[in-house]
Parts: C-alpha cells; sequence; structure tokens
C-alpha cells in the first residue's frame, strides 16, 4: 500500500541496553539478539491490552479472527489474539539508516486523521492493529500520549520508541510563539463565560472551588504558562460532550471508577473517550437526552451560571490589561504580516551605474543577478508561512508572532 496517497509507515525502534559508543563491536553483538514487544494487561484489568476502543476493536478484530463481533467466541478469541501477540523489533543497522526498526503502515483509506469507520479504514489492518497495541506499551515512547522521539530516547524506563519521519519533517513552535498562539485563543474565548468554565474544567480545575472574578485570571495563567495543554484544550472536538460528562460526574449523576464512566450500574465506557463515543452514538439518543436535563437540573439546583458574563469578571489583575495584551497581539500580527510582504519574490538587482567617458574602451561587464541559496538569510520565505506550521490535534496555526524583544547587543554596542 506504499503506493497509496494515505500511506503513512511508522517505524517501532529499540534502543541499546548498553553504551557501546566506546565498543561498537558489541553493537554487533546485541544487535543479533531477539527483541521483541509482547503482551500486556490493559491498565486496572486482568486481560490482555489491544490499545483499542471497544467498538474499534469490534470493528477490526473481525478482519483478522475471520469470526464477526457478534459471535459468541468473539471476545474469547480477542483475548487470545493479544495473549500471544509478540512484534519482533530489529536492531539499529551501523551506521543508522532511516528505514531501521519494524515499519507498519498506520495509513487510512480515506483520511489519515479521521477516526476509522467502515468506510475509513487501516490499509493494512494487521499491521495497523499491531501499532495501536505496541505504542500503549509502557516500555514504548513516543505514542499517543505525546511523547516525543527525544523524550522517548532519553527515558530510562523506554526500551522502544516510536520514529514517524513524517512527524521528525514537521516544523514545531518556539515556546514563546506557543504561549502567543495560546494567548490568540484565549482572546478569542475570554468573553463567552460558558467556553471558559468548560476550559478550566478539562484543564483540571475546579471551577466550583474558584470566586467570582478569578476564572479569567487563571484560565490567562494557565495559556501562559502552559500553552502546550491550553492549545490542546481548544482543538478539541469534543470539548463540549467532555465537559458534560466532568459536570455529570461531579454531581454524581454518573460514576468514575478508576478510568470507568458508570450510568447507575451501567458502564458506559473504559475511559472518557469511550463515554464520548458512547453518548454521541445514535443509538444512545434518549441517555443522552436524560443525561443532559439531570445535569440541567443540577446547575439550577446550585444556582450554577453559565451564562452571566458579569460572574467572570477580572478582578486584582495587575498584570497587562486584556484589551492591552489583545492590542499588543494586534500590532505584533501586523508586523508579522508586513515582514512576510516585503520578503515576498526574489531580491531584484540594482541596475549598475554607466561608466564614465574616460577615453579609454572599457568594456564593463554587469554584475550577476543575486539569487539566495536555501538555508541562508536570504531564503526569507523558508518558515515564515502558518502553514508550515502544525500543532499536535492537525489544526493549522497562524502566522508566527514576533514578541517585539530587542536583539542582544553586540560587543561592538557595548561599552
Amino acid at each position: 500500500m506504499e503506493n497509496h496517497p494515505n500511506s503513512h509507515i511508522v517505524y517501532i525502534r529499540r534502543k541499546s541496553l548498553f553504551d557501546t559508543s566506546e565498543r561498537p563491536e558489541l553493537e554487533e553483538y546485541f544487535a543479533g539478539s531477539s527483541v521483541s514487544v509482547g503482551s500486556y494487561f490493559a491498565k486496572g484489568t486482568a486481560r490482555p491490552a489491544s490499545g483499542l476502543l471497544i467498538p474499534e476493536e469490534n470493528l477490526l478484530l473481525p478482519h483478522v479472527l475471520g469470526i464477526p463481533a457478534e459471535d459468541r467466541d468473539f471476545r474469547k478469541e480477542v483475548n487470545n489474539y493479544y495473549s500471544n501477540i509478540n512484534s519482533k523489533i530489529p536492531a539499529m543497522s551501523i551506521p543508522a539508516r532511516d528505514e531501521d526498526g519494524l515499519p507498519l503502515e498506520i495509513g487510512l483509506y480515506i483520511d489519515n486523521k479521521a477516526p476509522i469507520s467502515r468506510e475509513n479504514l487501516p490499509l493494512n489492518v494487521e499491521q495497523y492493529l499491531r501499532y495501536r497495541q505496541i505504542i500503549g506499551h509502557p516500555q514504548v515512547g513516543a505514542g499517543l500520549e505525546g511523547e516525543t522521539e527525544d523524550d522517548a530516547k532519553g527515558n530510562q524506563m523506554r526500551r522502544f520508541y516510536v520514529h514517524d519521519p513524517a512527524k521528525a519533517q514537521t516544523t514545531t513552535l518556539s515556546s514563546n510563539e506557543m504561549r502567543d498562539q495560546a494567548l490568540l485563543k484565549y482572546v478569542a474565548v475570554k468573553t463567552n463565560p460558558r467556553t471558559v468554565r468548560m476550559y478550566l474544567t478539562l484543564l483540571g480545575v475546579n471551577v466550583n472551588s474558584l470566586r467570582a472574578g478569578e476564572e479569567l485570571t487563571r484560565l490567562r495563567d494557565i495559556a501562559e504558562k502552559n500553552p502546550a495543554d491550553f492549545l490542546k484544550i481548544s482543538g478539541d472536538k469534543n470539548l463540549e460532550i467532555k465537559y458534560m460528562i466532568e459536570e455529570l460526574v461531579h454531581y454524581k449523576i454518573l460514576t468514575r471508577v478508576g478510568e470507568r464512566v458508570l450510568n447507575g450500574n451501567t458502564e458506559i465506557g473504559r475511559s472518557l473517550l469511550e463515554a464520548v463515543l458512547y453518548l454521541k452514538d445514535s443509538h444512545n439518543t434518549a441517555v443522552f437526552a436524560s443525561l443532559k436535563a439531570a445535569l440541567q437540573n443540577a446547575w439550577a439546583k446550585n444556582s450554577v451560571s453559565v451564562e452571566l458574563e458579569e460572574d467572570l469578571q477580572m478582578k486584582d489583575f495587575h498584570k497587562e490589561s486584556d484589551d492591552e495584551l489583545e492590542a499588543r497581539l494586534t500590532r505584533q500580527q501586523s508586523k508579522a504580516a508586513e515582514a512576510i510582504d516585503r520578503t515576498k519574490g526574489k531580491r531584484q538587482p540594482e541596475p549598475p551605474d554607466e561608466p564614465k567617458a574616460t577615453g579609454l574602451d572599457i568594456q564593463v561587464e554587469p554584475e550577476p543577478e543575486y539569487v539566495a541559496e536555501a538555508g541562508t538569510l536570504g531564503d526569507l520565505e523558508a518558515g515564515t508561512e502558518g502553514d508550515d506550521i502544525i500543532l499536535e490535534d492537525g489544526e493549522e496555526a497562524p502566522v508566527a508572532i514576533n514578541d517585539g524583544r530587542a536583539a542582544e547587543p553586540t560587543p561592538d554596542t557595548i561599552k
């Protein structure tokens, strides 16, 4: 399937157990050893983990087991499959090559960024199943939790890591740019009281313990100090329903036992994400409507206002005001746009001066046209477009913003 336009191959790599930089012959010796990623228990259970949600298991496992999900032996066969799964990870070459590791195709037929479905199946179901099982293993890094490849390499608890060539080529935001992006999002949502409460709740803040007027102060503080977490929440398509579930748990309408979410004695999800999928399922519309009505009654009884903006006014905030922040960010955006406009197109050489008449027959060759080499300061367009910056959830970020700080003085300017 490598020729499919959605083909996306990642490599599971193993780390050396010992520092062999001084003894390269030992690396060759260890390279011959067999190292595998095997089965492991799902968190809080005694069953083998698949790394999948139950609806995903029901959709994908029939393709490799050959029995439908409705079969009474289906669960037993799923457990047997994951109890015996074993993925051998080859050693790195000397010197290392880009294709080192266990290659796994994880692309989807329709859209790699969309959830899997009957229409959007993996290009290679068996390899996709291995990938999802492997990245959930406690000794594997750079998986779904956002751990980077470099983080995994430096983590002594990791024996394996995921190398994704496509992600390695992606431009990342600097800390200053990420903070400015988060502040831009903050400015956009701060006037919506309900959204402010949703953000804070999903960022782990108990809004019911805050005094009136502290919500905006707390939210802005998170945007400045933890911009990555803030941007992750801002790009979550399930923000509303996740907030609803958290509030239902807070008012004891739903119950959380470990990661499981229960509606009475009925489990609606082994995790928050599974509970979201359950409530979004058209077959559970009646349950969703009942829970929503119960939550609205709880809000009314507890005098919880999610609509009155005066409840969220900032008080005793001595830093830069929101109006000043918005004006500063707007100015920075304008400066960045002007800088980009000035760098559009190639630099045109100035026409050479006409030689003065001296009585001598001198031929003056025109100066060669200046063309900047790629990667030099002349190539000013590189990396300035917003499309080059990709957030964790796949959302395209705006143009990076100049934070307006002065350049560091050079030795010639220091007196």
